[in-house]
């Protein structure tokens, strides 16, 4: 089954990579900001100006659009469940499962200021800084843990968490279908080696692969052609993220322009 699957590798390569270009892109194109520039405002974007504490992006509840509500419904049903199933494992691998959480409350953020403001000419790096924050602790929490027995299932959630990049894609449908295949070249090993053993480790698995599956269904009904951003009379881009995530704005650029300046300046601690 595991051959069956490795088709699905060079196609999945090829998507992580231009996902990851893109959120470079978006970083460089409007601002010139290097990629350790974009690095470092994340890491502050998720702290209280004045304490330094993690701070949860807020959202707006009044009137939340159909696509909104129906995406938290997967977070609601399908992540919980998987977050749930995770606990009877423990370790990297529960710890890596609310991070799948995190990404997902970005995911559903970035929905929600695309259905309040008008597609921007380019993409602010604030835009993705939550989403590609929480992905890359999923990916973080795969590498600190390779000499895990746990290793194949932090694997096949981190190769899945890349499907939230299809925000970015113009054929998310596909793309999602692709990850999904990949996903399940680590996650049928879990099947192969845990079914009729331990009924714990088949349930996470399959929990996982169903919010895959349930975002493939949500994109087809919802956003087959990529995310719809409200031209018509939509707010400034800037200005809705301010409203849905009011703590990225001010930390970024002020954390930017920190760094820009030691980086004018030769300063090699930047």
């Amino acid at each position: 089954m595991a051959s069956d699957n490795a088709q699905y590798l060079p196609s999945l390569i090829q998507r992580l990579e231009a996902a990851t270009l893109r959120l470079e892109n978006i970083a460089t194109t409007r601002y010139g900001a290097s990629a350790a520039i974009l690095d470092t405002a994340i890491a502050v974007a998720s702290r209280d100006p004045g304490t330094g504490s993690s701070t949860k992006p807020e959202t707006l509840t009044d009137d939340l659009p159909k696509s909104v509500i129906a995406f938290g419904k997967i977070i609601e049903d399908d992540v919980q469940a998987f977050l749930k199933s995770s606990e009877s494992i423990g370790g990297p691998v529960e710890q890596q499962s609310k991070a799948v959480k995190e990404a997902f409350e970005a995911g559903k953020a970035y929905l929600l200021i695309a259905s309040r403001a008008k597609r921007p000419e380019s993409m602010p790096p604030e835009l993705t800084a939550d989403l590609r924050r929480h992905t890359s602790t999923v990916e973080e929490i795969r590498e600190a843990n390779r000499p895990s027995p746990l290793y194949v299932h932090l694997s096949a959630v981190s190769e899945g968490i890349i499907a939230l990049s299809w925000v970015l894609e113009r054929r998310p449908i596909d793309f999602v279908k692709n990850i999904l295949g990949g996903t399940q070249y680590y996650g049928n090993k879990i099947l192969n080696e845990y079914k009729g053993k331990d009924k714990s480790h088949v349930e996470y698995i399959n929990a996982y692969y169903k919010i895959l599956r349930s975002l493939i269904s949500y994109v087809r009904e919802y956003y087959a052609f990529g995310v719809v951003w409200n031209d018509k009379d939509g707010i400034d881009v800037l200005e809705a993220l301010n409203q849905v995530q009011p703590n990225i704005d001010d930390t970024f650029y002020d954390q930017a322009t920190s760094v820009n300046k030691r980086t004018h300046h030769g300063d090699s601690t930047a």
